[in-house]
């Protein structure tokens, strides 16, 4: 049976990166079948898990309220999710051209900057937030029968990023058992933006630093059982690295992350 684009959001997920700090989601594939469902769709959960802290190179717990959803009217839309596999969680657009199998938009997808005080281990220093970085560019997906194939190339802004994700899903019974996995490509001029150290800001600890082009890998291996028509149980694991360009960084105590996720989340 082929699945519909609705399908595959409520199945799979979106993947993105929700940051460049953090467990690092195949893009807004949402939606369904054009002739056939709406693309609008909006969810809440309760979220708690663990990640390893590229930044503070701790492992820490979380848990928190989360919401995402997409809504369309006309070829425009907003779209906002908490994955972390492909780009970052929230994109607004203009779909160009969609039939069963294949969907083109323009997308504008703001980067997550970086707040000092939101990290131990940078608190105290003489580091300067980063400010987020808004770039925009296009996105193309490929809907097969239980696989998913989706690019982004952004190269309009202050930098440019690209990103390749594929997902695959397997239906046992009721359980929806899915896998991702993406590569992306971070500009030297984007990235200086958020992982250099300036001469002004380098010390002892926090050497001065010039960020050059990255790329970086990501995986997310997913279940999620329904357990009433609205209600669904999810749970993840998820890991990446990111190339030397970056992860040389002193602002990085380590390239690599992983972590787990458990959510409770309602479909409306």
């Amino acid at each position: 049976m082929k699945l519909t684009r609705k399908s595959w959001a409520f199945a799979l997920g979106l993947m993105s990166i929700a940051s460049f700090t953090k467990a690092e989601n195949i893009g807004e594939a949402i939606g369904k079948e054009q002739e056939q469902e709406s693309g609008n769709y909006f969810e809440i959960g309760i979220s708690a898990g663990m990640f390893e802290s590229r930044i503070d190179g701790d492992t820490k717990e979380f848990h928190h309220f989360s919401w995402q959803g997409r809504y369309e009217y006309n070829g425009l839309f907003v779209e906002k999710n908490n994955d972390s596999v492909g780009v970052p969680g929230f994109a607004i657009g203009y779909e160009l051209w969609e039939n069963r199998d294949w969907a083109v938009d323009i997308v504008a997808i703001p980067l997550n900057g970086l707040d000092i005080d939101n990290f131990d281990r940078l608190k105290g220093s003489s580091l300067q937030n980063r400010n987020a970085v808004s770039l925009t560019g296009m996105r193309a997906t490929r809907f097969f029968d239980d696989f998913i194939l989706q690019a982004h190339v952004l190269p309009l802004g202050k930098g440019a990023f690209a990103s390749f994700a594929a997902g695959k899903l397997w239906q046992v019974d009721n359980w929806s058992l899915s896998a991702f996995g993406a590569l992306s490509y971070a500009s030297e001029k984007l990235n200086d933006q958020l992982w250099s150290v300036a001469e002004q800001e380098a010390s002892e600890t926090f050497p001065q630093f010039d960020a050059s082009n990255s790329v970086n890998a990501s995986l997310v291996l997913r279940a999620e059982y329904p357990l009433s028509e609205n209600w669904v149980f999810q749970a993840e694991t998820f890991a990446g690295k990111i190339s030397s360009g970056i992860g040389d960084s002193p602002i990085f105590e380590k390239d690599t992350i992983a972590g787990f996720n458990l959510e409770l989340k309602y479909v409306f």
